[in-house]
């Protein structure tokens, strides 16, 4: 198993993502809770981006470097957020809480294609030849 550097640099990348995701995905659910009033999350320290917060050992280190160093597509979870339902009351809070996670990684996706798009466009990142040939 003969990595290149291009590959490791991708792969760091790739798992430098996947933690943000992560955390950002967690702090969805735990923010969307806090602010119906719930709590726990906020007890627990969840209510972060720190990603010390929300790595699990398994999930967020171990099978993403696993997935790397193997050239697999990189997946992986964070520690679950626990929220007390009897502080949500409304079955819409809940699910509020539910697509909030997901609802932060759709941002992230859309900030990313943006970002991408700009680089793209302004030719960021872009090779140019500048010698006389």
């Amino acid at each position: 198993m003969d990595l290149s550097s291009e590959q490791i640099i991708r792969g760091i990348t790739g798992f430098v993502i996947v933690i943000i995701s992560l955390s950002f995905h967690e702090w969805g659910h735990a923010a969307m809770a806090d602010k119906f009033g719930d709590d726990t999350p906020r007890r627990m320290g969840r209510v972060t981006f720190n990603p010390a917060a929300h790595v699990d050992l398994i999930g967020t280190v171990a099978l993403p470097l696993l997935a790397i160093f193997l050239q697999f597509p990189i997946i992986g979870w964070a520690k679950p957020v626990f929220i007390n339902p009897d502080n949500l009351p409304k079955t819409s809070q809940r699910a509020w809480v539910t697509i909030a996670g997901p609802g932060m990684n759709l941002l992230l996706a859309v900030m990313a294609a943006i970002a991408g798009g700009l680089l793209a466009r302004f030719g960021v990142g872009r090779a140019t030849c500048r010698c006389s040939c």
